[in-house]
């Protein structure tokens, strides 16, 4: 399993790292991801098209992807700009 946790800042500024990883591990994983946004405190556009590129991609390569979208910041940030993330 590719456990993948998000820090608590997924910004603009800091998804270059997460995004590299990602790509990186999906290349030799074809296992289960697990997607932890429990961290994010604070998180743009950006952040949110890279959890949307993460869930696109796994289902694009039949990859079984586990996450919980619980995090009120994450939702809230999805509701403003019209995503939907289940």
């Amino acid at each position: 399993m590719l456990k993948i946790s998000l820090n608590e800042n997924l910004t603009i500024s800091s998804i270059t790292d997460v995004y590299a990883g990602f790509k990186e591990s999906l290349q030799a994983e074809k296992e289960t991801v697990e997607l932890d946004l429990s961290a994010i405190e604070t998180i743009d556009s950006a952040g949110l098209q890279l959890i949307m590129f993460i869930k696109q991609t796994c289902q694009n390569r039949n990859i079984p992807l586990n996450c919980s979208f619980k995090n009120k910041v994450v939702l809230d940030a999805a509701e403003h700009l019209g995503i939907v993330l289940n």
